[in-house]
């Protein structure tokens, strides 16, 4: 799609994006409904059980982990990589029983078996038409929503109906997805829901979550999308919020502002800040890495260590690993209606799935 055609789409779209924006975030933060997401999470925080961590083991996902025990005092029992790397706690045997006991939390990944928060979008909302694999889509999409409703998982893009084989023409194409990291979703799912984290630190770490999942790149590349919905957040949050304070961080940074702040990092840290690539996501998934890192952002937040047993137990932790898989929407109509139906029973039934758009492609993945 041309360039021009791209940017007088987003404008024909922009009222019905907009709408779409403020409605979704009505919905997923009304704390007058007991069965909206946020409400959800704030009766699961208020009732006082403790919940293990199944977290995602990128600087989005460790963050927002971290954020969400300093408020809760859950743990992280389980860290999966994007590399197919699981490491699991001793004590909680399979994943999989980890995921269906009932008191697990997933963070920045998706299980259709367990609540959580996470950033990716999940449906694919296929357009009318022939073919009959769309069937197969469309109970994959069913499944999904039925899970997101049921659980009150946090996903604004699922909330929003956002769908992998929707375009620009649409106000629901996945070019207009959520586009920011988890971190910042959750961040004012706990400032709307009253369990907000402190910051102690205003210098370095508001910027770290304004960066979570490449968020202050984002903004500049894809402005006539994120503006959108780092708005919402801010919103939604109040203008008195940290999620609003983040938002200005944001949309306010000078050309060389994240640069400046990251010689202050290397200069007050020295050697330990290498954890973090000058883009500040993780340098390595490893589980030296991992405590370096756990260790760096505990001393920038004042947040305990969110690790059950603590970071340093890691080396003892069960590990294995999983090959992922992905199934191009390009490329879905050359495949027979029983590979695609066996291809979207295996994502449903994996650990984690979502749609990316890697090199402007889009992809379901799972793992």
């Amino acid at each position: 799609m041309g360039t021009e055609n791209a940017w007088q789409l987003r404008q024909a779209t922009l009222p019905a994006r907009r709408r779409l924006v403020m409605a979704t975030m009505e919905s997923v933060f009304d704390l007058g409904r007991a069965d909206s997401p946020v409400s959800v999470l704030r009766q699961m925080i208020d009732s006082g059980k403790p919940h293990s961590i199944v977290a995602n083991a990128d600087m989005d996902g460790l963050l927002a982990s971290q954020m969400l025990s300093a408020v809760t005092g859950w743990k992280i029992g389980a860290l999966l990589s994007k590399g197919g790397r699981l490491l699991i706690h001793p004590s909680h045997g399979r994943l999989d029983s980890l995921l269906t006991s009932g008191s697990t939390y997933c963070v920045d990944l998706f299980n259709r078996k367990c609540p959580g928060v996470s950033n990716h979008p999940l449906l694919w909302r296929p357009k009318p038409g022939k073919g009959s694999y769309k069937d197969s889509l469309r109970l994959f999409d069913m499944s999904v929503e039925t899970s997101v409703e049921q659980l009150g998982s946090l996903n604004l893009s699922a909330a929003a109906g956002i769908g992998a084989m929707q375009g620009y023409e649409s106000a629901h194409g996945i070019q207009y997805k959520y586009p920011l990291g988890t971190a910042q979703l959750l961040l004012a799912a706990l400032e709307i829901g009253g369990h907000a984290p402190r910051f102690y630190d205003r210098q370095i770490l508001p910027w770290l979550v304004a960066n979570a999942d490449g968020g202050l790149g984002t903004i500049r590349l894809y402005a006539w999308n994120a503006e959108l919905w780092w708005n919402g957040l801010a919103a939604a949050a109040g203008p008195a919020s940290m999620s609003e304070a983040i938002f200005r961080v944001a949309t306010e940074q000078r050309p060389n502002q994240r640069e400046e702040v990251d010689r202050r990092l290397r200069w007050e840290y020295g050697d330990v800040a290498s954890v973090w690539k000058a883009d500040w996501n993780l340098a390595a998934d490893d589980t030296t890495s991992i405590a370096t890192h756990v260790e760096l952002a505990s001393t920038l937040s004042g947040w305990p260590d969110p690790f059950q047993d603590g970071v340093q137990s890691l080396a003892g932790w069960t590990a294995s690993t999983s090959v992922g898989t992905s199934l191009s929407v390009g490329g879905i109509s050359k495949l027979s209606d029983k590979d695609v139906f066996a291809a979207v029973q295996d994502a449903l039934n994996s650990s984690h799935f979502n749609f990316n758009t890697f090199d402007q492609k889009v992809r379901l993945s799972w793992q």
